[in-house]
């Protein structure tokens, strides 16, 4: 499977153990926390040494802040599963996500069963945007086909 993962430079997917505590994403709400551990727990990876990656190439930020794109090539038995990020966004309670035009209304949908728990592990893995894949970290060196420079927003 082709993945992208977007990292600071100082972060290797490749080597040594994530630092939860370092992350943007971890943030000292216990709320958020509690939705990562109860994650980590759903996918059997208590320890939270996982690496989230983009299934599509489209629509990857650009800040303007230097990033380092990671272009894997994944084989299926080694993604653990694969996420609906709007169950995901909904779960940790993060407002309304910047979405292209033709995606905007997915934002408004509602859980079938009352529970974005229940729709947050997608059943198939086939790649879409707002769907994002989960994978063991630290990734072997034979999964990276490529880093690019991601620093610039585009002109």
């Amino acid at each position: 499977m082709k993945l992208w993962s977007l990292h600071d430079p100082a972060f290797s997917p490749t080597r040594g153990r994530i630092s939860h505590s370092l992350s943007p994403h971890y943030p000292n709400d216990m709320t958020i926390k509690h939705a990562y551990h109860k994650l980590w727990s759903k996918i059997g990876e208590l320890d939270g040494q996982i690496v989230w990656c983009y299934t599509v190439n489209q629509h990857i930020p650009r800040t303007g802040i230097r990033k380092l794109l990671w272009c894997l090539d994944v084989p299926d038995d080694d993604v653990l599963c694969v996420v609906d990020d709007i169950a995901w966004n909904k779960i940790i309670g993060k407002g309304q996500i910047s979405l292209p035009r033709r995606f905007r209304q997915e934002w408004n949908r509602q859980p079938k069963t009352g529970d974005w728990w229940d729709e947050l592990i997608v059943a198939d893995n086939t790649p879409a945007f707002l769907r994002t894949a989960l994978i063991r970290y630290p990734l072997p060196q034979n999964f990276v086909v490529e880093k690019l420079d991601w620093q610039s927003n585009p002109s």
